[in-house]
């Protein structure tokens, strides 16, 4: 029987996407039977693509027999289930930075159609693009990932507001009324495109939990869970990621190896087998968020050396020169 841990690594939200589903009453024992048995000898024994999480969801819809489920499913995946990527949504600034990282974090959210950004004098358009799949399947997934979308910056702003206005390529459905219930804002069906039109004053809304130095940490976390998706992961890339996660406090090298499963001499081995130590991975990890604190914070260099473990300022001054031939005054100053 397949079980929701083998998939966390390829979609962020695949263990949330079955949670949820579980929540709504779609036993995920039942589910996954189901799937294997429509799949056959195809059926995938690792990581789910995007394409079985649409088979899956829509198995899902027929178990439960609820024509609503895909929507009812956005709604209920909240942003807090999607790890670092959640935490950088709710750490931005406005909604229009909570949407360009919606935009770059795409493929590390459950499947979906992709969502392309059409700029406008009054505001911003998101058309969606999926070609996969009958047109049952891509009316369910763009249902799941609009109320998604809606619901996450209804979250960030605290609440529905006006300014947002969807259009559907598809006829109107029997459950329309879903819809409004679920969305909350206009919808138009029967439209040449799919998109989600997004005023200039919607997207100059603060979100309500916009934390500079949070933000910093988290865009970091998400851009090496990108950079891994396409990759094997090595060992330095496995530490740098676990420093990333608890930057502030970071782990020492020890604590690390027990969070990899090995020895803190097996290690050092790994690491000086990819020509690299813990100490430099540590500094290079620091050097990335301080860089990114200068450049993108107002945060002062007093309080930058604080996040990233220093006593006293006077301390990390010197590293930083070290890491840059410059001061963290000289960097912001030629960075800005």
């Amino acid at each position: 029987m397949m079980t929701m841990g083998k998939y966390h690594r390829q979609f962020q939200l695949a263990t949330p996407f079955l949670e949820a589903l579980e929540q709504l009453g779609v036993d995920p024992g039942q589910l996954f039977s189901r799937y294997q048995e429509v799949q056959g000898s195809s059926a995938s024994k690792g990581e789910l693509t995007g394409m079985d999480f649409v088979l899956l969801l829509e198995i899902a819809t027929e178990f439960s027999g609820d024509p609503c489920l895909a929507l009812r499913l956005g709604k209920t995946i909240d942003v807090f289930s999607s790890g670092a990527f959640g935490f950088a949504l709710m750490t931005c600034p406005t909604v229009r930075d909570a949407i360009r990282l919606m935009l770059g974090c795409q493929k590390v959210l459950t499947p979906g159609p992709n969502w392309e950004p059409m700029m406008q004098a009054d505001g911003m358009g998101l058309r969606a693009n999926m070609k996969r799949g009958s047109a049952a399947q891509r009316q369910m997934v763009t249902e799941l990932s609009t109320a998604m979308n809606v619901a996450y910056l209804e979250f960030l702003v605290n609440g529905p507001f006006d300014g947002l206005e969807i259009e559907l390529n598809y006829p109107e459905p029997a459950h329309a009324d879903c819809y409004r219930e679920c969305l909350s804002v206009p919808v138009t069906f029967g439209s040449e495109y799919t998109q989600v039109w997004i005023s200039e004053h919607v997207l100059c809304l603060p979100v309500k939990t916009a934390q500079p130095a949070g933000h910093v940490l988290y865009l970091q976390q998400c851009e090496e869970i990108l950079r891994g998706m396409d990759e094997v992961e090595d060992t330095t890339a496995a530490v740098r990621r676990l420093l990333l996660q608890s930057a502030g406090t970071f782990l020492g090298i020890a604590k690390v190896a027990e969070e990899l499963c090995c020895s803190e001499r097996t290690l050092r081995r790994k690491l000086k087998a990819e020509s690299v130590s813990f100490r430099t991975v540590l500094d290079d990890v620091k050097n990335v968020l301080a860089q990114k604190y200068l450049t993108r914070t107002d945060l002062d260099v007093a309080e930058i050396a604080t996040l990233l473990g220093y006593s006293e300022a006077e301390n990390f001054h010197p590293a930083f020169a070290r890491w840059n031939g410059m001061t963290p005054a000289e960097f912001r100053r030629q960075k800005n």
